[in-house]
């Protein structure tokens, strides 16, 4: 069992996250995981009962990849892009009118990229997509779906490409795109369509995101056509800014904002 000094690399600066590793193949990964984001490196097998009562994440490298999985609730999330359904994806979609496909295939940023699901939907309707993560955790998930993913979708994947960072300091140096994407996480998000645990776990691992009205103004400036937030069908539109057009469906809410 090798050690590194734990740090607080997320918002809810008070949670303790561990890597750890289920087998020797993976061991390399997780050491240089646990480097880069200065935490704690336990072999699985290993693992004592204190150590697992003192910590809230595990971020866990097993022979199908890397898991994040909630002490606590025992629930586990990982980027699998294998879990879309490819036969549903068209410009058809509202996330496809919204972002305009319609018209062409436009360069995206998706500002929050979360664990990936509407970027490689994007990517595989032909767009080249940037994403930016802040939560290294997330970082680390999203990197590993793609590695995964890439040796089996090239083409794909290799019209994604990740940004680690805050957006609102990222966005203004970067490349200008057609399309900034915003799908920001509020607590009047409960009845959309992200997986309940998958909710609840971002909720304790990032906290509550204050800063998306500054993200959004960033946002209007920078992109070249629009920006397309998704938002709750009943939620108000950020900073009660009329959208140009919305396209609304059962769940969710898609405002576009011509720029």
């Amino acid at each position: 069992m090798s050690m590194i000094s734990s740090k607080s690399i997320e918002s809810a600066s008070d949670l303790q996250i561990v890597v750890s590793y289920t087998d020797q193949d993976s061991r390399l990964q997780a050491e240089q995981l646990a480097v880069s984001l200065g935490l704690e490196l336990h072999e699985f097998q290993y693992l004592t009962e204190s150590t697992i009562k003192s910590i809230d994440f595990l971020l866990l490298y097993k022979n199908d990849g890397l898991w994040l999985k909630e002490i606590a609730s025992g629930s586990q999330i990982q980027v699998d892009f294998n879990s879309i359904n490819k036969s549903r994806l068209s410009k058809k979609l509202q996330l496809a009118k919204a972002i305009g496909l319609k018209s062409g295939r436009p360069s995206v940023l998706d500002a929050t990229a979360g664990m990936g699901r509407d970027a490689y939907s994007l990517a595989a309707l032909g767009c080249s997509v940037t994403m930016i993560e802040q939560s290294k955790v997330i970082a680390a998930l999203l990197k590993d779906g793609l590695k995964r993913q890439h040796q089996s979708e090239i083409a794909i994947i290799e019209a994604m490409s990740l940004q680690e960072g805050n957006a609102v300091e990222l966005i203004p140096t970067l490349q200008v795109h057609d399309v900034i994407y915003l799908d920001p996480m509020f607590e009047d998000r409960a009845k959309q369509a992200l997986p309940k645990k998958e909710m609840q776990m971002f909720r304790k691992l990032l906290g509550h995101d204050d800063k998306v009205d500054e993200l959004f103004e960033v946002a209007l400036k920078h992109a070249a056509k629009r920006v397309v937030v998704k938002r709750h069908r009943t939620a108000k539109p950020l900073l009660d800014k009329k959208p140009h057009a919305e396209l609304t469906g059962k769940q969710t809410r898609f405002d576009i904002y011509l720029t």
